[in-house]
């Protein structure tokens, strides 16, 4: 057997390995011993295997969000937007929902950041927001008697961030929310923003 068959047999066995148990489990001490075994082209392999499995999702969420799949509005929402007018609208754009110690029934976060890939808009009833294609993490009117209390705010000059205080808008639930959108360039909807909110930093 060459040294490049006994390699693949080895990094072979390690991933078959690391599937099952997870790292050896809480036995480091064997996961130590095995990898002092492997010569270098195993640990190169074994890299690159890794490297593979962890940049391939990534690679894949930028496709499908290049081609339009993912981070767009559901079909009928889009049309109720259109109906409104829509003054600003942005979907497959990267965006995150940060909460500090948020309570909601059965739910409770000191600190929590979901990543994901949604859509922003805003009409001239409302301000929208999804994260994927289904959760929807803002929508709130225009006339709404809270509107003041949404924060709206520039972070550099690709970032817009939304700022709320969750029991504004549902009693149910407490703590503090910040959405981030990345937008690309944020000046056309601060302007948009200012102009039809009161809610602007």
């Amino acid at each position: 057997m060459s040294a490049l068959q006994r390699a693949r047999s080895k990094v072979e066995f390690f991933c078959r390995q690391r599937q099952s148990d997870l790292l050896y489990g809480s036995d480091s001490q064997q996961y130590d011993r095995d990898l002092a075994d492997m010569d270098s082209i195993t640990i190169v392999m074994l890299i690159a295997v890794n490297c593979v499995i962890l940049v391939a999702p990534l690679i894949l969420i930028y496709v499908l969000r290049s081609c339009g799949v993912i981070g767009l509005f559901p079909a009928a929402v889009k049309t109720e937007l259109e109906r409104e007018e829509i003054l600003f609208i942005k979907e497959g754009v990267s965006m995150t929902v940060r909460l500090r110690s948020f309570r909601a029934p059965g739910r409770y976060a000191f600190f929590n950041v979901k990543w994901g890939i949604g859509a922003f808009a805003v009409t001239k009833k409302r301000v929208v927001g999804y994260r994927g294609r289904s959760n929807c993490v803002l929508d709130v009117p225009l006339d709404h008697s809270k509107i003041g209390a949404l924060q709206f705010s520039a972070k550099g000059e690709k970032t817009l961030c939304a700022i709320f205080e969750a029991s504004e808008f549902d009693e149910k639930q407490s703590g503090g929310v910040e959405l981030r959108f990345g937008l690309g360039d944020v000046s056309q909807v601060m302007t948009i923003l200012r102009r039809v909110t009161k809610s602007v930093r």
